[in-house]
């Protein structure tokens, strides 16, 4: 599966300085990531769909989210989350901390997609979902 990682509004407002955000590191503290199965959306504005794999208890930022360097946001200690649903997942999303906020959406597998899972993505409700680190890049214009 290809990279498809997008920002929502929010984020993309964020990321260009609108006076409100001072960037999209203190978007991302505390915030939530869900794995979902299905059809990727258009946008992080677009409703999301297919089984909530997180539902139980999401993936958690922490906060603050992490370090910033050279566009790259590095995440500092994440909490892991319970599998809700047995499957396997296709795409991300990630919420704020209100964990109803999308602020950006990216595609899940083992290698070349915007999350990664080196161990597999057949994950099995009750299980334990977690990530041993998680960067985001900010590609420049």
């Amino acid at each position: 599966m290809a990279n498809n990682f997008k920002l929502s509004n929010l984020a993309a407002s964020a990321c260009a300085g609108d006076g409100a955000n001072l960037g999209l590191l203190p978007l991302l503290a505390g915030g939530k990531i869900v794995l979902r199965d299905g059809s990727q959306p258009a946008d992080p504005d677009a409703s999301a769909t297919g089984n909530n794999y997180c539902s139980a208890t999401p993936i958690a930022l922490p906060s603050p989210a992490g370090t910033v360097s050279n566009g790259q946001i590095t995440m500092g200690s994440i909490t892991s989350g319970t599998c809700s649903y047995t499957g396997t997942p296709t795409w991300f999303r990630i919420y704020k901390s209100d964990g109803t906020t999308a602020l950006a959406d990216g595609t899940v597998g083992v290698s070349g997609c915007d999350m990664n899972f080196a161990a597999g993505v057949s994950f099995v409700s009750g299980g334990t979902i977690s990530l041993s680190s998680f960067t985001l890049t900010i590609p420049p214009h």
